[in-house]
């Protein structure tokens, strides 16, 4: 990940703190949780409503909708059915 590439993503969370405002639906900061992916990520902080995201809550994996993510670029496994 490149400063050029954490600007892009930094400039991305900016435009949904936005679109949550709009839309009266704000983000809780506190429960957002960061997981960097990739060997040579530099682990680049980011930030919502001028809060650090993650503060105290990074984390190798996460499960959504069953399916289990992790920051080791493993294979993920398919939820049965899906195929």
């Amino acid at each position: 990940m490149t400063v050029i590439g954490r600007d892009v993503i930094q400039q991305d969370l900016h435009s949904l703190v936005e679109w949550s405002d709009k839309w009266q639906m704000a983000f809780n900061t506190e429960k957002c949780k960061m997981m960097h992916l990739g060997k040579q990520n530099k682990k680049f902080d980011y930030y919502m409503n001028n809060q650090k995201i993650g503060c105290g809550t990074v984390v190798n994996e996460e499960k959504d909708l069953g399916v289990l993510v992790t920051d080791d670029e493993a294979q993920f496994p398919v939820p049965s059915g899906l195929c």
